[in-house]
């Protein structure tokens, strides 16, 4: 293992830090993963206490330096952090605002929608019966003009027959195009200003059996890591004694 497989050193100074101070810094940092690169490759495994207790004070001063830079951090960033929460305040309680007026609008839009798209529903009701009464107008007339065609009686005029035929069965495609057009009719306001404010199905979920929503979503990665989470915290408090039905409680030693 070498130096930089550690991870030594190679930033740049912050501005807000005095070069000097954040470059003694990286120095300390670097001469103490040296040795801890020592203790890696060249003490394999602890053979006695005073080795333990040794690498264990070099573990003591890891973790002061990692509090110290830890520190430094914070104490830079406290300023940034201060003045976007004093930016984040300022403009999200003026979007908060716009946003209440607009959701207000729209909420006050909704029932000329609702009442737009019951009339549009009615429409298509109508043209498709329309439709449907001149496509059978249509054929009822071509059965006529083959029947006057093929045998036409005295007086009869097959000619003027076929011509209605014709005639109705034009009628009846232009009730069909106006009929699937009625059908894809949608509520729609402000096309002509800007982006159309129309009627969106939503959906959701509203849970009325807890036990069986769990049990059909038991396969479900999220709600495994859920219920994971949750596991982990009832054993982290009840340890031994955990009694849950599915969950055993394991400990672990770790050096800390």
């Amino acid at each position: 293992m070498t130096d930089q497989e550690v991870g030594i050193g190679h930033n740049n100074p912050p501005e807000s830090l005095p070069p000097e101070e954040y470059g003694k810094l990286v120095e300390r940092i670097d001469a103490q993963l040296k040795v801890t690169n020592r203790w890696v490759t060249e003490r394999p495994e602890i053979t006695s206490q005073d080795m333990a207790d040794a690498c264990k004070a070099h573990i003591d001063q890891l973790r002061e330096l990692y509090k110290e830079a830890e520190n430094l951090r914070k104490d830079e960033v406290a300023p940034l952090n201060k003045k976007k929460a004093e930016i984040q305040k300022r403009h999200l309680g003026l979007a908060d605002r716009i946003k209440f007026g607009a959701d207000l609008l729209t909420k006050k839009v909704q029932p000329w929608l609702d009442k737009v798209e019951a009339m549009q529903k009615a429409a298509a009701a109508e043209a498709a019966e329309k439709a449907r009464i001149a496509q059978e107008d249509a054929e009822k007339k071509r059965q006529e003009a083959e029947k006057a065609l093929e045998a036409p009686a005295p007086g009869t005029d097959a000619l003027g027959a076929l011509d209605a035929a014709t005639e109705a069965e034009a009628a009846a495609k232009d009730a069909g195009k106006a009929a699937k057009k009625a059908a894809k009719a949608k509520p729609q306001v402000g096309h002509s200003t800007g982006r159309a404010m129309g009627v969106v199905t939503v959906w959701s979920a509203e849970i009325t059996d807890m036990h069986r929503a769990l049990w059909a979503f038991r396969d479900d990665i999220g709600v495994q890591e859920a219920v994971r989470q949750a596991a982990n915290r009832y054993v982290r408090e009840h340890k031994a004694e955990t009694d849950i039905p599915g969950i055993t409680a394991k400990s672990e030693r770790k050096a800390r």
